[in-house]
């Protein structure tokens, strides 16, 4: 299914622009949305999707689904459309790094954000077009006029770019995914071997910690981007903790209605409302260690020379 969205996504010539034209409510020159907003924080491989899928399956809540992803350029045509063609969020939890199955399944969206705010999975210095900044602010501010809920973004290259979501966002809410530093940096060497089928090849978000890795083992490669980026999201926590919320990977896995009822209440503190989706899909355990090989026994020396 991955690659039919891709592929109706890249083939259509734009054929719905004039629709989207008579859609869109875009006010020029504007530079922020005061939608509130749930903005995840994750390192690659430390279980962000199944994050997002909990909050999404969780919370009356909005986001970048399959369907929107399939359509962004004609968001606004496109969401009015996903509300009579998709149906209600109900998550299985299971993904292929980072792709959820259906029109309704959650999305990275990585186009949307690389369009709209010039955010790569390559970090560079964000340069967004006004035209573009104005349509997607515009965009958020409209859609939570329609449905008053908050939106929740997933997008996995967030981490490395949250003081331009913070300043766009002034009422967004982030929420720090924390998991042992070993079991991520195992798991993006797993994902270079079964992606690439090799462990030498870059694997998702490239911080500028990480520019220049040639002369590394693929082992210190995730290590110090799995540092580099954890690095990031506790600099940044610090500096905002009124409005960070952190969650323990494993706490998430084995009490996932207690987290999600701590981040409520923390939301309500600061006057963002999140209602309970009535979901009877439980919630599944999916906190399994990895493989103590080889390749964990390296990385952990690699974590402890790095330390």
């Amino acid at each position: 299914m991955k690659k039919l969205l891709k592929a109706a996504r890249d083939l259509d010539p734009g054929l719905l622009l004039p629709f989207e034209w008579l859609a869109a409510r875009i006010r020029k020159n504007q530079v922020a949305s005061d939608a509130p907003m749930l903005v995840l924080l994750a390192t690659p491989r430390s279980g962000s999707t199944f994050c997002y899928q909990v909050l999404c399956h969780s919370f009356e809540a909005d986001y970048f689904s399959n369907f929107l992803y399939m359509g962004y350029r004609y968001p606004f045509l496109t969401k009015m459309l996903g509300s009579i063609v998709a149906k209600k969020y109900v998550s299985n939890f299971k993904s292929d790094h980072g792709f959820v199955e259906g029109l309704s399944g959650v999305a990275e969206a990585n186009d949307i954000w690389k369009k709209w705010f010039d955010q790569h999975l390559c970090e560079k210095p964000p340069q967004p077009l006004p035209g573009n900044l104005a349509r997607a602010t515009s965009f958020f501010d409209w859609n939570y006029s329609r449905s008053k809920k908050p939106f929740i973004t997933g997008w996995i290259g967030h981490i490395m770019y949250a003081e331009q979501m913070a300043s766009i966002f002034p009422n967004a809410i982030f929420i720090n995914l924390e998991r042992d530093a070993q079991d991520v940096a195992v798991s993006l060497l797993r994902a270079r071997q079964k992606v690439n089928s090799s462990s030498a090849p870059w694997f998702s978000a490239r911080p500028v910690e990480c520019e220049d890795v040639s002369g590394l083992t693929p082992h210190q490669q995730v290590v110090k981007q799995t540092l580099a980026l954890q690095k990031r999201a506790a600099s940044f926590s610090e500096r905002n903790a009124e409005r960070v919320f952190s969650i323990e990977y494993s706490e998430l896995c084995e009490n996932p209605g207690m987290v999600i009822l701590r981040l409520q209440k923390y939301c309500a503190d600061r006057q963002m409302i999140l209602s309970l989706s009535n979901q009877s899909s439980p919630i599944p355990n999916l906190n399994k260690g990895p493989v103590r090989d080889d390749d964990y026994n390296l990385i952990a020396q690699e974590l402890q020379d790095a330390n």
